[in-house]
C-alpha cells in the first residue's frame, strides 16, 4: 500500500538592484515547486 503527498509550494523572490545611484529597480520571480512524498 502505497500513500503519496503531493505539495506545491510557490516560492517568491525578489532581486533589487539601483540603477542610475538614484532608482531602486526590483525584478521579482514566482517559482512553483512541485515534490511529492511517498509512504510506504
Amino acid at each position: 500500500l502505497f500513500t503519496s503527498i503531493y505539495h506545491l509550494l510557490t516560492v517568491t523572490y525578489c532581486e533589487c538592484c539601483c540603477e542610475n545611484g538614484t532608482n531602486r529597480v526590483c525584478i521579482c520571480h514566482e517559482i512553483f515547486v512541485f515534490e511529492s512524498v511517498t509512504f510506504k
